[in-house]
């Protein structure tokens, strides 16, 4: 049976124009692509079929995880690997890319999903480079404090984790000290936040249940293996065993694979 150049769809969600997303037909997953205007949700409107747009969706399992949690050396000295171990940040902005996913995990435009990364990124490493220049600034120490500190800020900058280990030695004014703890508060409420919603948003996608924690596995996957989430998501999608993974680029995928996307 032919698909049809264009079909009725019933919105899942707001979306904007542009945004690409898979509906079943007769049993068969196509791509439909939103008009001009954007729809809300439970509208009905005509959407086109983009018979360009393949995905990977074929290779990703439905109704569970690929893997578990602790699967971070599955693909040992991989680029997937080595993000997930040293710029876990980036490497989430490369999950919320494949999965058509702003910063704030929330429907965007393929052609401005592939931007998603180097946003995420970008805003860990100012947050941090702040804490830098505050630390070394702003803090009596000596060459000893000085190799821990920069030690502590580049974890800060690759993993989003925030430290005041050394406030105590502190001679920045009060009003600096209280600005720069602020931002790197939020910021690590943004990182988890920002796990927390692309878990929930992948497992919708999925149709993956919770197992534990039933309500807030999620939170608590976000709260406490941060890390580890972000590389099971990238892990669950996209087939690395048969294409590969990539460092530098905006959705980490090997040659031959496309983003998935995510409503």
């Amino acid at each position: 049976m032919a698909t049809p150049a264009n079909i009725s769809v019933v919105a899942p969600m707001d979306l904007l124009a542009g945004v690409i997303f898979d509906v079943k037909v007769d049993g068969k997953k196509i791509s439909v692509l939103v008009p001009e205007g954007g729809v809300q949700e439970g509208q009905v409107f005509n959407a086109g079929v983009v018979s360009a747009y393949t995905g990977i969706s074929s290779n990703i399992p439905r109704e569970e995880w690929r893997d578990g949690l602790c699967g971070c050396l599955k693909f040992c000295c991989a680029p997937i690997c080595c993000m997930n171990w040293f710029c876990p940040s980036a490497l989430l902005g490369q999950v919320l890319g494949r999965l058509q996913l702003n910063c704030a995990a929330t429907a965007t435009p393929v052609n401005t999903a592939k931007y998603t990364a180097i946003t995420v990124f970008t805003f860990f490493f100012i947050c941090n480079i702040v804490e830098l220049l505050y630390g070394v600034f702003g803090t009596e120490y000596n060459s000893q404090h000085l190799i821990e500190y920069l030690y502590y800020t580049w974890d800060n900058i690759i993993n989003g984790v925030y430290d005041w280990t050394f406030k105590e030695t502190n001679t920045a004014p009060k009003e600096v000290q209280y600005a720069v703890e602020f931002v790197s508060i939020m910021a690590a409420f943004y990182s988890v936040g920002l796990i927390y919603k692309t878990r929930m948003a992948m497992r919708k996608q999925y149709d993956i249940p919770e197992k534990n924690c039933q309500g807030c596995e999620d939170c608590c996957c976000a709260l406490w293996c941060g890390c580890c989430t972000i590389g099971q998501m990238a892990r669950h999608s996209a087939d690395y065993e048969k294409n590969g993974s990539s460092c530098c680029t905006s959705f980490g995928l090997g040659e031959g694979e496309t983003p998935d996307p995510c409503v």
